[in-house]
């Protein structure tokens, strides 16, 4: 587009100026320059956003595609083949969680008691039979007051009924 505009003889300051005075033929006399200021930048938000996203997108999906070349410190490869960031992060996943873990998740500790996935599966398991149980006592626990304050009071009426 902007190699037609050049062929028109027609620059990128010129598209600008004119923009500008339409946006100023639009405007009516009673709107602040702050009121401008914000439907300008509204306007340019409206238009940009859509279009940044999508070259983000683009940009993400192509760094994360890309093959790569891993190197150390020194420059060195330190694969034989490339990988993409992507097939990296995977990897990375994969030996974190199958890395041998202690009974609070650090590695390195003894005795260990398997592998973090298979611990991090066993600590959710546990928080959420934990947290069904406390509920369920929370409840039979409500439940066993009312019960015995029913009774009780029964019983209290009765013993009162009986002495009279």
């Amino acid at each position: 587009m902007s190699d037609m505009l050049a062929q028109l003889g027609i620059t990128r300051d010129d598209v600008i100026d004119r923009a500008a005075n339409k946006l100023l033929e639009q405007i009516d006399a009673d709107e602040t320059a702050d009121a401008v200021l914000n439907k300008l930048k509204s306007e340019l938000r409206a238009k940009a956003e859509p279009r940044i996203a999508e070259q983000l997108d683009i940009a993400c999906r192509d760094l994360m595609t890309t093959p790569l070349c891993p190197v150390d410190e020194w420059g060195e490869p330190t694969r034989k083949n490339a990988t993409t960031l992507r097939d990296m992060a995977k990897e990375k996943c994969v030996r974190w969680l199958t890395e041998s873990v202690d009974n609070t998740g650090r590695t390195g500790g003894y005795p260990t008691v398997g592998t973090r996935a298979e611990w991090l599966a066993k600590k959710a398991a546990e928080e959420a039979v934990q947290s069904e149980v406390k509920q369920n006592i929370a409840a039979m626990v409500a439940a066993a007051k009312l019960e015995i304050t029913s009774k009780v009071a029964a019983f209290i009426a009765e013993q009162i009924v009986k002495a009279k």
